[in-house]
């Protein structure tokens, strides 16, 4: 009896086996197979490298076209403390965020790099708000833009002048009223201690 129920868990542990073999078998020659059978654009999904690379035509290799909006002319005159710049950047494959960029420098030295907002359609914009901190001087702006094709294609636009043109102190108009508030908070003042005071300093004495 012992020895009839010692083949029966022989037997039915090699049928365990058996089973998990042929199991593990018929799984791998599946994925195998889709492996296989995967098109191009679905093996490209386990690269996330080129998930990052810009999808557009590999014909485009003509760098975006740049032109400023504004300033409009060369040499506009800026007399405020902002001034927003404008530029309209045409490409087949339109720059994204980050691939359009504006340089400020003066006539001799560079200044700085601005990475330039996108308005809708062609247009990119930057607010230059801290010129209050800058001399008054002539600034040459120009704009770099990368396109989204895998090329990768890049171009300058031309070089543009603006003149800063701040007022470095009051107008004479703001130094008259200034005297005149002055003068008449004086009145005002000298009004009130004849009235006030100096009424009550006499009575005492």
């Amino acid at each position: 009896m012992k020895i009839v129920v010692k083949k029966d868990k022989e037997r039915h542990f090699l049928k365990i086996i058996i089973s998990v073999t042929l199991f593990l078998a018929v799984t791998y020659v599946q994925n195998f197979n889709y492996l296989n059978n995967l098109g191009e654009n679905e093996i490209i999904l386990f690269d996330n490298e080129s998930l990052l690379v810009a999808q557009g035509s590999d014909d485009d290799t003509t760098g975006p076209v740049i032109t400023f909006v504004q300033p409009d002319d060369n040499n506009s005159r800026i007399t405020t403390t902002t001034y927003r710049i404008i530029a309209n950047v045409s490409d087949a494959n339109p720059p994204v965020y980050g691939n359009v960029t504006l340089q400020i420098s003066n006539q001799t030295d560079f200044l700085f790099n601005a990475t330039m907002n996108y308005d809708g359609e062609n247009q990119w914009s930057f607010n230059w708000d801290n010129i209050s901190l800058f001399p008054n001087d002539i600034y040459r702006l120009k704009v770099w833009a990368k396109d989204s094709s895998p090329n990768e294609n890049y171009s300058w636009s031309e070089e543009f002048y603006i003149a800063l043109r701040l007022s470095t102190g009051p107008s004479f108009l703001h130094f008259l009223l200034y005297i005149l508030v002055v003068c008449l908070i004086f009145g005002v003042v000298v009004v009130y201690l004849n009235r006030k005071v100096y009424p009550i300093f006499s009575g005492k004495k």
